[in-house]
């Protein structure tokens, strides 16, 4: 099955956050919250786990950032996103079959007097209330200390998380603030380890994805390549992929048995309608291939699929510089080589100045 995901609108979006960031870096505000009369899906105790920006008007914020109900209550966890006005701030939760808005002061880390509001998926009020919310104490109840807000990125929270063995969905476009696509594989993570599922990064959890990672480094021989002068790096394990060689702009690398390989190259740069054919024919369906998936935001592709009994992955960015291309295949029968399915392309970091050589 051919499976594509063509997200503009949300590159849009994205790009005009990245616009914004740009001139405020934004600023973390936590608070804890009480719900006395909310019943699952919203919690009755949670946190607010918020990272605010400078909105479009003199006195607007944008937000952005994560809700999670606190043991023992089982309500869900989710992303958050809204708006202040002044002091004003109104922030909306995707709950299983509901949406939840909590209203309140949430510019400053004091907290106040708010409320909340559960809708069904038709817009129909379920329930309202009223709400609390104060300055979220170093340690979570139920859940321990939460580390700082600039303890990890997305990026490393990420690969700490792959490292573990744990999949992270596809982002293209990973920022440096951990987002709901990280929040929601920490989640899996934390119920795989008997802790409260929360999606809240604490001390504890870094302790111990952290030595991991280094230590499946090691035993790998993980090896980071780039050219920083033509914008790009990459990752791979060399104990798996001893072979090294280069031919043209090609670096190549390959196991002992010659049935994994990774191909990492800059070619000359193409224009977008040449983009738009190349990923037309490098998804298209095949009468051998099968699990035929991938991801499309404007000129960045991630393409996986399974043919001739090998499982590939392939990851182009167009730049104006240049087209940056990686390809790892790897046997589809093995699940020695599973932990790089994700390791592999998500270390391909390409910037907006690469070139081909």
């Amino acid at each position: 099955m051919r499976a594509g995901f063509f997200r503009t609108a949300t590159i849009g979006l994205w790009l005009i956050a990245t616009a914004a960031l740009a001139d405020d870096p934004g600023r973390s505000v936590r608070l804890i919250g009480q719900a006395p009369s909310a019943a699952d899906p919203a919690a009755k105790a949670f946190v607010l786990d918020l990272w605010l920006t400078k909105g479009d008007g003199a006195f607007k914020q944008d937000i952005k950032g994560w809700y999670a109900a606190l043991p023992p209550d089982p309500a869900a966890s989710g992303e958050v996103s809204g708006a202040c006005v002044s002091s004003a701030c109104v922030v909306n939760v995707d709950v299983p079959n509901a949406k939840l808005a909590l209203t309140g002061d949430f510019t400053t880390g004091a907290g106040g007097a708010g409320g909340f509001a559960l809708t069904d998926e038709d817009d129909k009020p379920t329930a309202q209330g009223a709400a609390s919310f104060a300055a979220l104490p170093a340690s979570a109840p139920g859940v321990g200390e939460i580390a700082a807000p600039d303890a990890v990125t997305g990026t490393e929270l990420k690969s700490l998380l792959e490292w573990a063995g744990q999949t992270v969905s596809s982002d293209l476009f990973d920022p440096d603030v951990p987002d709901d696509t990280e929040r929601d594989a920490l989640s899996s993570w934390q119920n795989s380890h008997d802790e409260p599922a929360t999606g809240l990064i604490t001390t504890a959890d870094l302790v111990t994805l952290r030595p991991g990672a280094a230590s499946g480094k090691a035993a790998a021989s993980w090896t980071v390549i780039g050219d920083k002068a033509h914008g790009w790096s990459a990752g791979y394990p060399a104990a798996l992929l001893p072979k090294a060689e280069t031919s043209g702009n090609e670096q190549r690398f390959s196991s002992a048995d010659g049935k994994a390989s990774l191909v990492v190259a800059v070619d000359p740069p193409i224009s977008s309608d040449d983009f738009a054919a190349l990923v037309e024919k490098q998804t298209a369906d095949a009468p051998d291939r099968s699990s035929n998936n991938y991801t499309r935001i404007n000129d960045d592709l991630t393409h996986s699929y399974v043919e001739g009994g090998q499982q590939v992955t392939v990851v182009m960015h167009r730049r104006d510089g240049g087209l940056a291309r990686l390809m790892f295949t790897r046997p589809a029968s093995s699940d020695d080589w599973t932990l790089y399915d994700n390791l592999i392309p998500s270390s391909f970091v390409v910037s907006d100045e690469v070139k081909a050589r």
